[in-house]
């Protein structure tokens, strides 16, 4: 097995710790936890617009789940001295939600591809032998837990996708989808 250096130089570690594609990916990871802080949150407000309270409840929680994985990521790069220009909120694709399941398929959608993203920063973490952006990743930096946090993100969706798609009615999936989040969370 090659014995592979870290990216970055003595010298360029005496300002910062990450390398330049690490600082890019994780800026870009921060944008789009953003997008879904923006997206969970029109969620939010079209089942409460619908009078289901509960899910308008779900997803405001959701909403700042990716809030606090935004602030984990700024935390981050402050504490490994980044310098960068703080992201725009990119605008989601507007979609008209024409029933009660569709936000739940694009959840799960977007958690996949927000796998796929913090993914991309653990390979590129562990090609440049950044033990550290790893460590923060696993959660063992401020309880800041990315990867772990991704595993639970992506099966809380598909099951409450799941409980969405059943023939029940609407008030006894929203009651269910709503003790799955919120039995969880005590």
């Amino acid at each position: 097995m090659e014995n592979k250096k870290s990216t970055l130089t003595k010298e360029q570690r005496l300002s910062t710790s990450l390398s330049t594609e690490l600082r890019d990916l994780f800026v870009r990871q921060l944008q789009h936890e953003l997008k879904n802080f923006a997206l969970y949150n029109s969620f939010s407000v079209y089942y409460s617009c619908k009078g289901l309270e509960k899910l308008g409840k779900y997803y405001k929680a959701r909403a700042d789940e990716e809030l606090m994985h935004q602030e984990w990521i700024m935390n981050y790069l402050s504490e490994c001295d980044v310098q960068f220009e703080y992201p725009a909120i990119p605008v989601n694709e507007t979609r008209k939600l024409n029933d009660d399941v569709t936000a739940f398929r694009l959840t799960v959608e977007r958690e996949v591809e927000t796998t796929g993203m913090i993914n991309e920063i653990a390979d590129t973490a562990f090609e440049q032998r950044d033990w550290m952006t790893l460590s923060f990743l696993l959660g063992t930096f401020n309880n800041a837990r990315l990867i772990p946090e991704q595993i639970e993100e992506e099966s809380l969706s598909r099951t409450a996708l799941d409980i969405m798609m059943t023939d029940d009615h609407i008030l006894k999936k929203e009651n269910q989808v709503y003790d799955l989040y919120f039995s969880n969370k005590k």
